[in-house]
């Protein structure tokens, strides 16, 4: 009994002085609470006659949208069309700024292929100033013997001859990494332009605030927008001597346009197209292109497609 009454009388002191220390606890989530903006409170102030209002509360909405979402997706139904504008742009903050990583990424990645670019030209100059500086050395060689009075003429024309294959193996040498060169850069360039043409066009969803789910960025296809915002996107590419139907399938790939030859059009008809263009709108990049390629072009709204024919 007395064991009883020593651990009761220590554990009472205990208890009264960890009350205190839990209704602080409360205290402070109450206080956390109400630090938070009621979510129906900055719904009503999107309809504010304060235009300063309205925005302090889209963008208060917009930092936990995906915990909203439910509510938004009713609001964005309204007959009131500043409610229902701000609820959708609330509802498209997630996927801009999963948007805006993407183009942040995108935009390393091109960065880095330009300095592998660099590299490789300089790895390519290198070699062409070597065999450039062997040559020199092979002239030189040459020179010095033809200045020989005595030199025997057939000793300087197997030497003539090794300077002549020495010479041909060097630009053979150079002529094969050239082409390795360009192989692996035409690889690259298509890569580029893809790139480039996805950082224009996440670049225009962010700023025309058009509604992308975060989880369906990486798959995002201007598929799912219409055929007339479709020829309003923007395209990056550079075309060197391209074959115009090449060009064209990239163009489709990049905007989910589809495109049609006229029948009188034949292969011979078509010209290579040349031509570099940053963040241009397809449609009238694709004017530049049929330009080149001594084509005409119809846009044919009703079916959904660009009809390819012969220049009148």
């Amino acid at each position: 009994m007395i064991r009883l009454l020593l651990f009761i009388t220590t554990l009472v002191p205990f208890l009264a002085m960890v009350h205190p220390l839990a209704q602080c606890g409360e205290g402070h989530d109450a206080a956390a609470a109400k630090s938070e903006p009621d979510t129906e409170v900055l719904i009503a102030q999107l309809s504010s006659p304060d235009f300063d209002e309205r925005e302090r509360a889209t963008l208060a909405l917009s930092r936990h949208a995906e915990r909203i979402w439910a509510r938004l997706e009713q609001l964005s139904k309204s007959d009131d069309g500043e409610l229902r504008a701000r609820a959708l742009r609330v509802m498209s903050e997630p996927g801009k700024r999963t948007l805006e990583q993407a183009v942040r990424s995108m935009e390393a990645e091109l960065a880095k292929q330009e300095q592998q670019l660099q590299q490789d030209l300089a790895a390519l100059r290198a070699q062409e100033l070597a065999e450039q500086e062997r040559e020199r050395d092979a002239q030189q060689k040459l020179a010095e013997l033809e200045r020989i009075p005595e030199i025997d003429d057939g000793e300087l024309e197997a030497a003539q001859r090794r300077n002549t294959a020495a010479h041909d193996a060097a630009a053979a040498r150079f002529a094969a990494a050239r082409a390795e060169f360009e192989k692996k850069w035409s690889k690259r360039r298509d890569k580029r332009n893809r790139i480039s043409t996805r950082i224009d066009q996440f670049k225009q969803l962010i700023g025309n605030n058009i509604m992308v789910l975060p989880e369906r960025v990486p798959s995002w296809s201007p598929a799912s927008l219409q055929f007339a915002s479709r020829l309003s996107l923007h395209v990056s590419f550079e075309f060197i001597d391209m074959p115009l139907k090449e060009a064209l399938t990239f163009i489709s790939d990049v905007t989910a346009i589809r495109f049609e030859y006229d029948p009188e059009l034949k292969d011979k008809d078509l010209a290579p197209v040349t031509l570099r263009v940053t963040g241009m709108e397809v449609k009238l990049a694709m004017q530049w292109i049929c330009r080149l390629a001594e084509v005409d072009q119809r846009i044919d709204y009703d079916n959904e497609r660009i009809v390819i024919k012969r220049q009148k």
